[in-house]
């Protein structure tokens, strides 16, 4: 048995299958560890989100930070943009994170059946009203079309 029987010709596909499931297995077993350690860290990660996020977002807000003109200058945005921005994104950004541990709930808005029909039918009825309001509207009548002589014959 030659080395070029054991992985050439035939084989060639079942090494690839093997390599394919091989892998898979691999990967399955990565992303199952990285859940793991990530729900055990999940309670640091949402404590030092809650424990720190006012004292950060409070300190970006000051023009004279040097964070701020670091960053003014790499984005070449004006400071008071980014000021006004940064905090914003900060709090969405802790939003997020605490949302994806487990932590505070972001606040939410359950529609219900109930509310969408309600919602089309005042849409809907704003529709007929302004319809009805353009068609039923008492307005002045045209006024009357005049005729224009453009140099053409003239009329007798």
């Amino acid at each position: 048995m030659e080395l070029n029987d054991i992985f050439g010709g035939d084989m060639l596909v079942l090494w690839q299958l093997l390599a394919g499931v091989v892998g898979t297995g691999l990967a399955l077993v990565l992303v199952a560890l990285c859940v793991k350690y990530l729900a055990k860290y999940a309670g640091d990660i949402r404590g030092y989100v809650q424990r720190y996020r006012k004292g950060v977002v409070e300190q970006v807000d000051d023009v004279n930070d040097p964070l701020i003109k670091q960053m003014a200058k790499l984005f070449r945005v004006p400071e008071s943009l980014l000021i006004t921005v940064l905090p914003a994104f900060l709090n969405a950004l802790a939003d997020g994170i605490l949302a994806g541990v487990g932590g505070e709930r972001v606040a939410t808005v359950r529609i219900t059946e109930a509310d969408v029909r309600n919602i089309a039918q005042a849409e809907a009825l704003k529709v007929v009203r302004t319809t009805a309001d353009a068609y039923f509207s008492v307005s002045e009548p045209p006024e009357p079309v005049q005729e224009v002589n453009i140099g053409g014959a003239v009329p007798q």
